[in-house]
């Protein structure tokens, strides 16, 4: 399944509707970073709460390959749906997502960091061809679009800036 950033990331239920997994890579961790926050939060809620959200590391998947799995088809113990995260994947664990993806019923959500991922990736062909996941490409923003998601979140925290220094703060950011 192919789909934008911007689709699934436009509501709550847009992301939890069909899907059992993601995977966000691409060159720029701190866009990639920024998802995973906003994926956390329309699947949990809150990022904070420790029932709503598992980290597992690569290492911890490679040397306990059906933990994965287990976290993945546990019932929650809040009743909502739970957020399984990996971060740093490699092709080295994709056939443990592909069997974790595999397996049902899934009442959680897998959300899967990668850096660049070439075209041939084996990772990313197992989310891209999963009826169930997707595999999102994000790429670096430009200048101009990265001074307009500044703008927006000093906006959002209702930060008012006088223009001089937020052309200070956006050439120092830029540089």
């Amino acid at each position: 399944m192919k789909i934008t950033p911007d689709q699934i990331f436009e509501s709550r239920t847009k992301l939890a509707k069909g899907l059992s997994g993601v995977l966000l890579f691409g060159p720029d961790q701190g866009m990639i970073f920024e998802k995973i926050s906003q994926c956390i939060e329309i699947v949990a809620g809150t990022p904070t709460n420790p029932f709503m959200v598992s980290e597992l590391t690569p290492t911890q998947i490679k040397s306990d390959p059906p933990r994965l799995t287990a976290e993945l088809c546990a019932l929650p113990m809040m009743g909502v749906q739970k957020i399984i995260v990996v971060r740093t994947a490699t092709d080295s664990i994709a056939d443990v997502f592909e069997a974790a993806l595999d397996a049902v019923p899934m009442p959680n959500f897998l959300l899967v960091e990668a850096g660049d991922l070439p075209a041939r990736s084996k990772l990313r062909k197992t989310f891209e061809g999963h009826d169930k996941a997707i595999a999102l490409q994000l790429f670096e923003r430009t200048e101009r679009e990265f001074e307009a998601w500044v703008k927006e979140n000093l906006r959002e925290k209702q930060v008012q800036l006088e223009p001089d220094a937020e052309t200070a703060l956006l050439q120092t950011l830029l540089e």
